[in-house]
């Protein structure tokens, strides 16, 4: 996957996507829980940190619903 990062560019890492975070039922803000390759450590990124994603289509779809919502850059697979 590729993150933005603070100054604008793309990193890329391999993360694992394992959670939503459940304050993300109650506000605008949708927050995934990630896991880098070789860590336990869950971190919440939002869809929109996201530049590129390797998922299934049905996921990827789902996410760009959302930035599309808040008019965002759609992730591409």
């Amino acid at each position: 996957m590729q993150l933005k990062k603070r100054d604008g560019t793309a990193e890329e890492k391999q993360v694992e996507i394992v959670e939503v975070d459940k304050r993300s039922e109650t506000n605008l803000t949708l927050l995934l829980g990630m896991v880098e390759e070789d860590s336990e450590r869950v971190q919440y990124i939002s869809p929109g940190d996201m530049v590129h994603a390797d998922t299934t289509e049905k996921n990827l779809q789902v996410l760009n619903d959302w930035l599309y919502w808040f008019n965002r850059d759609l992730l591409v697979s």
